[in-house]
């Protein structure tokens, strides 16, 4: 058994995969590579994402609430931080 990095970091073959928006920490970079790897998003909802490579399912889109906030929030949480690092380094002390 493996993690959801190691698995997808070296190519494991799986048909699903469950994603809970929460706990990942690198939730953003693993749904790129869920996505190269051909799985899709097949059900949603505020907490979980599960994909799947099966192709007898119905598929979410991308821009779908549930499946978008995935990606969005995390990549919100990537943007704050980024920006208070090189604010830090440039200027000084972060405000919080």
């Amino acid at each position: 058994m493996y993690d959801y990095k190691t698995a997808i970091d070296k190519g494991v073959d799986f048909e699903w995969v469950l994603l809970h928006k929460g706990v990942v920490r690198h939730i953003f970079s693993m749904t790129l590579k869920a996505m190269q790897r051909g799985l899709k998003p097949v059900y949603a909802n505020d907490v979980f994402v599960v994909f799947s490579s099966r192709s007898d399912l119905p598929k979410l889109s991308y821009n779908s609430r549930d499946v978008k906030a995935l990606y969005l929030d995390r990549l919100k949480v990537y943007t704050k931080q980024t920006l208070r690092d090189f604010y830090v380094k440039y200027w000084g002390k972060a405000n919080s």
